[in-house]
């Protein structure tokens, strides 16, 4: 997630207003969004510790619950790991998996009758949101931010966007612990 790229460790946790939620909250709920809607569904089990549900699932009030988050190391682990074993899902899904309507980790069928394509769209598309929303945030506080979303989508452009993710967040994940 290129949008957390040298971050200002107090940053993570920083509020810019009553209502705006900070970034930890935004790159929990995405970790979160990923596990239950991609990992956890049709007979797979989301692979995220409870705490990320407990802290950054919809409709819970980050005002109430900020003085007990836990570290943003530890949440922006979580998203690394939940992305890549959402990257896995995806790379292993059946064909037909893809046109099929998603089984939840309850076993139910998603109530809006979606397939795992509409899956990956919907999650995508939360993914702008956020990520738009944590650069908003960032230059509130001040931040210097990445420049664009996404600098490319072709292979090498995604393996040097992650090498260059990975490069910072091993030179500094210690910094937001």
């Amino acid at each position: 997630m290129l949008s957390v790229l040298d971050l200002k460790p107090a940053s993570a946790k920083a509020r810019v207003g009553l209502t705006t939620n900070p970034i930890i909250w935004a790159v929990g709920h995405l970790a979160g969004h990923q596990d239950v809607a991609i990992v956890g569904i049709n007979g797979r089990k989301p692979i995220l510790p409870e705490m990320i549900m407990h802290f950054f699932a919809w409709g819970t009030d980050p005002s109430k619950d900020l003085a007990d988050y836990p570290a943003f190391a530890e949440v922006m682990d979580a998203y690394i790991r939940v992305t890549a074993a959402s990257k896995r899902v995806l790379a292993d899904a059946a064909p037909e998996e893809w046109s099929a309507v998603c089984i939840d980790a309850r076993g139910e069928r998603f109530r809006s009758g979606e397939t795992l394509l509409d899956t990956v769209r919907r999650v995508s598309l939360h993914h702008m949101h956020h990520v738009g929303c944590i650069t908003a945030i960032r230059k509130e506080l001040g931040d210097k931010c990445p420049r664009g979303f996404v600098p490319g989508m072709s292979e090498e452009a995604l393996a040097k966007q992650q090498a260059q993710f990975d490069a910072f967040w091993q030179a500094h994940r210690d910094d937001y612990i």
